[in-house]
């Protein structure tokens, strides 16, 4: 099959401690109970069990949007699943609008739209939202971006429906759900015993067949990947609060038109599946059966004494080599727990593992301190024993922002990290003073932020393609049992002057940010007003930042983002970009609608990025083209791949196909 760019179904993130949106678990009622809860995921056509193919993948470059918690709009259902926002009445105006309708083509509401807003590296999980009295969301992004699109019944009734490479320019898409048909999942042991309590999700073929590439990448257990979740969640690995009581290991669910697989795991066993199964032939009874595992055994210590009562938890190692921005901090763990459990009375403990890997396991205990142990690399299989985790006391960080009182309130709350994934906030006081309690020993960095953050509890979650993507580094040291002292000194500011001069884009619109790298605290500035070859940007500290220029061009579809890491001096640092240009002959002789992402490096930590639209067999000239090298890239399972390049030189044409 020809390569196509990446797509993906939206996502569902669910408070992202429980990720499952397209691969959802629970137990379907009846047609009649309308009120019980379902989670079902089904579509597809049956491939060969021959084409199944364990593809290592490293996870997508993924910009994460986390849900708000859930509202009590649509009763038990929002109880159970968390959605980012429920609508209600007319949609909010601009953006895409989504219109959902069930098999008989009436309007869905209570049904969950979740999207990936795609650019050239970068990816945008949003929702789920939850439709409004006319089945409708509204849905925005920049003019660049694609969506992918789904939705399905918060109820279970239905069957999800898809739709791939939207964009703001088609002003409305509909989805209509599918009806359904009932099956029963029976899940037992080796010797044949129930296991009743276990958590499940049902795959289409949508989910674990790759859109870009049509393969379908297993995991260490053999397992189908959900490929349109980036990142750990792709895999199966349930938390114990998602696993339910299925009395005789029997659950019922509900599939669509197309092939799937459904996939189960349980406590003290390794996670499989049945399947893929052709949804007009696949059986009415579903059996699956599990295989123990021995897990992970250690111990909590603190004075050579077992400590009872404490959170043990399993997190997986980045696998790119830029660590992903949980809540905006860098961290060295993978966003969510794979398993976890509390400490026994001796302070042992036991913790599942189903899937080989590399993994941190993370200890805390109440007034107590935390512990770390890996990262370490472990199997499913032998399971590992001995494992000591000494807890540290716990420090503090107190400090005052020196800041013009007028500014304080910008300031009002403090995030900080220590890359472990658990961010968390505080509050200044009147005169900037702040403090951090509990704080697990090591290096921490703080930002400013507009939100508190909670450990635990993931709000966003950023892995850029950009090298440019340095995140901020530790700016303080916290010692055991110990109090650290900083002042952050914001009270003389930068301010970036700056000039395009580009022809050809001396009418488009431009949007110009500044983001904080390394240990620049301050906030980062945004400028949309300014004409359109100046620019001016102010920030409250000397330091180092991010430069994004998005410049968007009378045809919506097509646009030009400049990309540099500046380091900027108090008072006032001039900025130029002024490049000669060419043009661009794109064509796309697919019979398909293709979006085109094209990156060009300028030298030093300067780059650009373009992106356009092509029908099938279109072919299109691009104006005011930057010379330099361009290629094109496009998505496949997650990762940029290159497909080409030509080098553009000033005055002339140059040519790149879409392969």
């Amino acid at each position: 099959m020809q390569p196509r760019r990446f797509v993906l179904a939206a996502l569902v993130l669910a408070a992202l401690a429980a990720l499952g949106w397209f691969a959802s678990r629970g137990t379907a009622p009846a047609p009649a109970a309308v009120e019980a809860r379902v989670q079902t995921e089904a579509r597809g056509s049956a491939p060969a069990a021959a084409e199944l193919e364990r593809v290592n993948e490293d996870p997508a470059r993924t910009t994460v949007i986390a849900p708000e918690p859930a509202s009590e709009a649509y009763g038990p259902v929002a109880q159970t699943r968390p959605v980012a926002r429920a609508l209600h009445g007319q949609a909010p105006q601009g953006g895409l609008l989504v219109r959902v309708l069930d098999p008989s083509s009436q309007p869905r509401i209570g049904a969950e739209v979740t999207f990936m807003a795609i650019g050239p590296d970068v990816r945008t999980i949003g929702g789920p939202l939850l439709t409004d009295s006319g089945g409708c969301v509204r849905i925005g992004g920049k003019p660049d971006t694609s969506f992918d699109i789904r939705a399905s019944d918060s109820l279970g009734l239905y069957a999800p429906a898809y739709a791939f490479d939207k964009h703001l320019a088609d002003r409305t898409v509909e989805l209509r759900l599918e009806a359904t048909s009932l099956h029963t999942l029976l899940v037992t042991d080796e010797q044949g015993a129930p296991v009743e309590r276990f958590a499940w999700r049902l795959l289409d073929e949508r989910q674990y067949r790759s859109h870009d590439t049509g393969r379908m990448p297993l995991d260490d257990n053999g397992l189908l990947h959900d490929t349109i979740i980036p990142g750990p969640k792709s895999w199966f690995a349930a938390t114990d609060a998602e696993r339910e009581q299925h009395p005789a290991g029997r659950v019922e669910l509900r599939t669509g038109s197309l092939a799937f697989v459904v996939q189960v795991e349980a406590e003290d066993f390794v996670p499989a599946q049945a399947g893929p199964f052709v949804a007009e032939g696949a059986p009415a009874e579903l059996h699956v059966v599990l295989q123990r595992a021995p897990g992970l055994r250690g111990r909590v210590l603190r004075d050579g004494q077992g400590v009872a009562g404490a959170s043990v938890k399993l997190f997986r190692t980045p696998k790119d080599e830029r660590a992903p921005l949980l809540n905006g901090f860098p961290s060295r763990i993978q966003a969510w727990g794979v398993s976890e459990t509390t400490s026994e009375s001796d302070g042992g403990f036991l913790l599942p593992l189903r899937t080989s890997g590399e993994f941190v396991i993370q200890a805390v205990a109440a007034q107590k301190g935390s512990a770390e142990f890996g990262p370490r690399r472990f199997s499913a299989i032998t399971g590992a024993d001995g494992i000591e985790l000494v807890l540290s006391a716990p420090g503090a960080i107190e400090g005052r922002l020196l800041i013009a009182a007028e500014d304080l309130k910008r300031y009002r709350i403090i995030g900080g990290s220590c890359g472990d994934g658990q961010a968390c906030s505080v509050h200044t006081d009147e005169e900037g003073r702040f403090r951090f309690e509990n704080l697990r020993p090591g290096s921490w960095v703080l930002m400013p932020t507009d939100e508190d953050l909670v450990p635990g509890r993931i709000r966003s979650m950023t892995i850029r393609t950009s090298a440019l993507q340095i995140g901020p580094r530790a700016i303080c040291a916290v010692y055991p049992g110990q109090t650290a002292h900083l002042d952050i000194d914001l009270r003389t500011k930068a301010v970036l002057v700056g000039e395009l001069q580009l022809a050809g884009w001396e009418g488009a619109s431009r949007r110009v940010t500044l983001n904080t790298l390394g240990t620049t605290f301050s906030r980062g500035a945004t400028n949309e007003d300014d004409p359109p070859a100046l620019l001016r940007l102010t920030v409250d500290q000397p330091g180092d930042y991010l430069l994004s220029l998005e410049l968007e061009a009378r045809d919506p579809e097509h646009s030009l983002t400049l990309e540099e890491q500046l380091h900027l001096e108090a008072g006032e640092n001039a900025w130029k970009f002024e490049r000669a240009v060419g043009e661009l002959v794109l064509s796309n002789p697919l019979d398909t609608e293709v979006r085109a992402w094209l990156g060009c490096e300028l030298g030093g930590t300067r780059r650009l990025q373009a992106g356009i639209k092509l029908g099938a067999h279109e072919e299109r000239p691009l104006h005011g083209m930057p010379v330099g090298t361009w290629k094109m890239l496009r998505w496949e399972d997650g990762k940029q791949v290159e497909q080409g390049s030509v080098l553009v030189t000033a005055g002339a044409s140059a040519r790149l196909e879409w392969k």
